[in-house]
Order: C-alpha cells, then structure tokens, then sequence
C-alpha cells in the first residue's frame, strides 16, 4: 500500500499540478484582465492545491485515513510543549529567512499590505489555520506513511524537502525545509499530526499577531499614519540593514535553542523516545517506541538503554530497503530548482 515510489511519484505530481495551475490561473488573470487579490489567492492555494491533493491521494489510492493521516490523539502536556517548542525555533527560523535575503528576494514581502486590510481572526483562518491543516496532511502525514521503512533521518529530510518545494520559491524554501523536517520529528515522537499542526499553526499565527501589533504601534505613533505593510512593500533592505537584523536575530536565536532542545527532550523522554540513535531507525520502529506499543511488542523495561548501543539499533534495521533516488524525485528537485530560479530571474 505505502512504498517510496509512491510517495515520490506523489510529490512529483503535486509539484507539477501546484506550478502548472499557478502558471494556467496567472495566464488566465492576465487575458481576462482580472485581479486575484489576498483573500481569492489564499483560498485557491489551501483548497484548490494543497487540500485537493491530499482529498486525492486519499480517494486514488484507497488508503485508511486514520493511519494513513496519522489522526491520534496527542496529550495536552505534549500540546503545550509543541507551542514551546514552535515560539523557541522562530528566531532560528528568522535567522535562515534574513541570511536568505542576501541572496534572494522575499517572496512574501509584498503581501504584508494585503494582509492588514482585512480582519485579523479571518487572517488568522486563511494564513494559519488552513495551512497548518492543510500543508501538514500534505508534506507530513502522506510522507511518512510511504517513507515509512526508511529511516528517520531520510523520512524528515523527504518531508523537509517536499514542505520547502511547495512554497516554490527559494527564500521560503529554506526556512521551510529546516522547519519541516523538525515537524515530521515532532510527529515520529508523538505519533500525531496533531503536534505537527500545532506547532505550524503558532508560528504562523505568531507572526501575524505581530504584524498586526507592529502595525498599530506604527498607527498610533505616526504622524502620516504609514502602515507597516507599505513600510515594507515599497523598500526592500540594504545589506547592512540585513546585517544588523542578522546579528540581532542571531543573539535572540541563540538564547532559544537551548529552550528548544530542552523541549524536545522533554517531548522524547514523555513518549518513551530516546534521541540517541533515532535517526538510525527506520520511521514505523521508532514510531512504534512508546509506552502502549512497549507493551504491545513486548519490549525490556530498559529499551531506552538498549537503543544507545550500535547493534541494538543496527538488529532493528529493516533489510528490504527500498532506493530514494528514484526518477520522479530527480524530477521533481530539477522542477523546483529550474522554476524557483526562473521566478527570482524574473523579480
């Protein structure tokens, strides 16, 4: 049912369809003379691509849903936790996007105008929710199911990968691709999506909060009364203002990553998962190491103790291994990596 060529094979056509129909609907905006303004280009990338492809892959493939989207429960302790560990990566996270701009342009910038015109909660919706469902069932969920035998490591780099090659576009995808993998660790530990969702929806809504907040202050201070999205919309940073915002963010990040790994820690330690040697095991066994499934397979008490040691973790190794270079993958990086460079040509 799950295989590595499916999932790939997956990825490749969602790349194409998502390229394809962003290229079809800009043409046809263009010959009918039509503006897709926030609101309409939010709904038809949340419902029309991402939703769409996960509804179906479901139907095409026939696939259990509860299994297959990872829909368990995830303790209210470990919630909290994601939202910790969420507000501790966003420094690190605001530290890729600036090192970014050195390069590339940001992508998002110009719709930092558009958002402030409408209603905050109905933002949030758009910018927080349905992406934090959405994109996680997408890049998450139908990830790890198929990349299921392989291990760890390649099941959060695939993930990272898939979550970057979506936004199509350089400077989101390297944030998104570090952001992504460490999603898909957060739901190998807690076996929920759940915590993927979370820890994506208050990022998210974090920033936007933000903007809103920088925007009223901007208001209430400013004589002219300029908004912070035209601030940011007409200007693009010089390298010595990425610079300073780089050092800044850099001592804010480094102050936060202690946090971070101290709650992933607590996150391992409370799911009866050890970081040492995971990323060695394949996906469905290091999942599979919590208290229930302990019991279940019949584990020693001192498992923990156990996986630590190099053979332990080797005699858990899956020997049908299955090659992660297949076309479809190849594929898909050259379609990403050639229209990502055609879009920052064209800006």
């Amino acid at each position: 049912m799950f295989s590595v060529k499916r999932g790939n094979l997956f990825q490749m056509i969602t790349i194409t369809y998502f390229i394809l129909g962003n290229l079809t609907l800009g043409t046809m905006m263009s010959v009918l003379q039509l503006e897709v303004n926030f609101i309409s280009s939010i709904l038809i990338s949340q419902l029309g691509f991402v939703a769409l492809s996960v509804v179906t892959y479901m139907i095409v493939t026939k696939s259990p849903v509860k299994p297959t989207l990872h829909l368990h429960k995830i303790r209210p302790l470990d919630a909290l936790i994601c939202i910790g560990i969420a507000w501790s990566i966003m420094p690190s996270l605001s530290v890729i996007n600036v090192l970014s701009q050195f390069f590339v342009r940001n992508q998002i910038q110009d719709a930092l105008l558009a958002v402030l015109d409408y209603p905050y909660l109905f933002v949030i919706l758009l910018t927080s929710v349905f992406p934090a469902i959405f994109e996680e069932l997408l890049t998450r969920s139908l990830i790890i199911s198929n990349y299921r035998k392989e291990t760890v490591l390649v099941t959060c780099i695939i993930s990272g990968l898939f979550f970057g090659f979506i936004h199509l576009n350089i400077n989101q995808f390297l944030y998104a691709f570090v952001m992504g993998a460490l999603m898909c660790y957060v739901v190998l530990i807690t076996e929920s999506i759940y915590s993927a969702m979370i820890i994506h929806f208050t990022i998210n809504a974090t920033s936007t909060t933000m903007l809103y907040v920088s925007n009223l202050v901007i208001k209430a201070f400013s004589d002219n009364e300029l908004l912070m999205g035209e601030i940011a919309a007409n200007t693009d940073p010089t390298n010595a203002q990425l610079a300073i915002m780089l050092i800044g963010l850099l001592i804010y990040a480094l102050f936060f990553i202690p946090i971070a790994f101290l709650l992933m820690r607590s996150l391992l330690k409370r799911n009866s998962k050890v970081f040492k040697g995971s990323f060695k095991l394949p996906t469905e066994v290091f999942m599979g190491l919590n208290r229930t499934s302990s019991a279940d397979h019949d584990f020693q008490d001192n498992i923990k103790e156990a996986l630590e040691q190099p053979e332990t973790v080797t005699s858990l190794v899956l020997e049908e291994k299955q090659s992660i270079f297949t076309p479809p993958l190849l594929i898909t990086i050259a379609i990403f990596i050639v229209f990502s460079l055609i879009l920052e040509f064209l800006n």
